[in-house]
């Protein structure tokens, strides 16, 4: 059951927490509504629009709820959650060594492999 606070957690730009809250609480969010508006951050969140220029384009929260822009059909260029999307130069964590998809899928792994290490301890 998705809250306020996992929207928020999702949501990348974090402005205008308590007029989003509002928002949430006038849209009366039940659990699945819930679930897919997170569902709809993640997937904008790797649109061009929401990465370009380090996010600068990205809605305030209050705005993105009043307007229903989880409803906002993304264009087919937008990897679904789950895939390895296409290079975009500032799309990725690792810039400027992630210069392409081969290179970030190593990075990804080797990341992971560090993280299990450290976990084993």
């Amino acid at each position: 059951m998705a809250t306020f606070e996992d929207f928020w957690a999702h949501y990348p730009r974090k402005v205008g927490k308590v007029a989003a809250r509002r928002v949430w609480d006038r849209l009366r969010v039940t659990p699945d509504t819930g679930d897919a508006l997170i569902a709809a951050v993640e997937d904008q969140a790797r649109s061009a629009q929401w990465t370009k220029e380090n996010g600068a384009f990205v809605p305030h929260p209050k705005t993105w709820l009043n307007q229903g822009r989880w409803m906002d059909e993304l264009p087919a260029a937008v990897p679904q959650r789950g895939q390895m999307p296409t290079y975009t130069p500032g799309w990725c964590e690792h810039e400027p060594r992630c210069n392409s998809r081969d290179w970030h899928a190593v990075l990804i792994d080797r990341e992971a492999r560090q993280q299990a290490q450290r976990e084993g301890e």
